[in-house]
């Protein structure tokens, strides 16, 4: 697992997407497995396996906001607005105040996707 998070941090997508998929054979649960393979995935244009691994990592961890966060910005990019809300919305729901600016570079782009002014 922490190699494959080296190579998606080198950008070695197929390295790292080969690693990530070893660790899911070993059943190793951890969210990390997910939301790592489904960041590659997002940036290597397979968003319906992005938004797989993200939802199977929020089952996994559900209070983790970063992993709402990933789903929200899969399902956008898959051009699924109304679940990409409601995905933000978790996100909202569970960041802590003081990790707030982080999270609300997903809203920005959300805003301009959808035409919305929410937060």
């Amino acid at each position: 697992l922490c190699r494959a998070q080296v190579y998606a941090y080198e950008e070695r997508v197929d390295e790292a997407l080969r690693d990530f998929d070893r660790a899911a054979e070993l059943h190793l649960h951890a969210s990390e497995l997910y939301t790592g393979r489904g960041m590659v995935r997002l940036h290597n244009g397979d968003l319906t396996g992005a938004v797989a691994d993200y939802e199977q990592a929020t089952k996994i961890e559900p209070e983790n906001w970063r992993t709402w966060a990933g789903v929200a910005a899969a399902y956008l990019l898959s051009g699924q607005l109304d679940a990409a809300q409601d995905a933000y919305s978790e996100a909202a729901r569970r960041c802590p105040s003081d990790e707030e600016d982080e999270l609300q570079t997903t809203r920005m782009i959300l805003d301009q996707v959808t035409g919305g002014g929410g937060g």
